[in-house]
């Protein structure tokens, strides 16, 4: 009766998912992104979990997924799943550095470096205060702060105003990922799974102003993201994502960031 309980609830929370998420949002305010030298990531994380993304079989997959977590507590699942997040995130956190620092010719400075500063202290604190409600599944490396500015989040610009302030910072970069995958009939392949990388990122500039805005990775607008050049086979009813499949979402990372900085500098030029 507890599974049953449980695998209901993700269906309805994966319905809504699926309704709200119609259609995207993105901010970038030009002259402001144009003055941009030198930005630090701040803060880069991603669900605990790989599930599936297929819209129309979200429901019935996603719930299959789920029943495989549900035999664990919630944190027991994301310690089996740290290791291959972490794996993903690395991977993930250095294609975003070499592909902003290439594409805009910005000093990116990584989020390795930029928990060291002193500030960060407070960074946490505002995240650790937010962090079951605002982030519950996710996970980032060690030491990072969960971050995200929602529309009424005037009290964490403030506190990235003044991170820019006392780091010589010109902007602050947040960077969400969703690491996924769809299944269909892929050629040759048949029936079988993708992988797909959702990214989502913002940028607040020295002067507490949101400058660049997309939606969060988890929020999965296909928009931003992009699948794998190669397929995954399938275990029963869901991907058979082991320690050689995994690597298929380099390629689904590298697209998806590459899309992302195509959509912003469309807007910028």
């Amino acid at each position: 009766m507890r599974m049953r309980s449980e695998l209901s609830c993700v269906v309805a929370v994966v319905l809504a998912l699926t309704v709200a998420g119609c259609g995207t949002s993105r901010t970038v305010k030009k002259d402001s992104v144009k003055s941009i030298k030198n930005v630090a990531i701040i803060s880069v994380y991603c669900p605990a979990a790989i599930t599936i993304d297929n819209q129309r079989q979200a429901v019935g997959f996603h719930a299959v997924d789920a029943a495989v977590q549900a035999k664990m507590k919630r944190a027991e699942a994301m310690a089996e799943f740290r290791p291959r997040g972490l794996f993903l995130l690395n991977k993930a956190h250095l294609e975003a550095v070499e592909q902003f620092s290439r594409a805009f010719s910005w000093r990116v400075q990584p989020v390795t470096a930029s928990i060291k500063a002193g500030q960060y202290d407070l960074l946490r604190q505002w995240s650790q205060e937010r962090r079951e409600k605002s982030f519950p599944m996710m996970m980032g490396f060690d030491g990072v702060a969960f971050l995200w500015v929602g529309k009424q989040d005037a009290s964490l610009k403030a506190l990235l105003k003044e991170c820019c302030e006392k780091s010589g910072y010109d902007a602050v970069m947040i960077l969400s990922f969703d690491f996924a995958y769809s299944k269909s009939w892929f050629g040759k392949s048949g029936i079988s799974a993708k992988a797909r990388t959702f990214v989502g990122v913002q940028i607040v500039d020295r002067n507490g102003e949101l400058v660049v805005a997309t939606d969060r990775a988890d929020e999965r607008e296909r928009e931003y993201s992009v699948m794998a050049d190669d397929t995954m086979p399938l275990k029963g009813w869901t991907a058979d994502i082991n320690d050689s499949t995994i690597k298929t979402f380099d390629s689904a990372t590298k697209n998806s960031v590459a899309n992302l900085i195509s959509l912003l500098k469309n807007e910028l030029y």
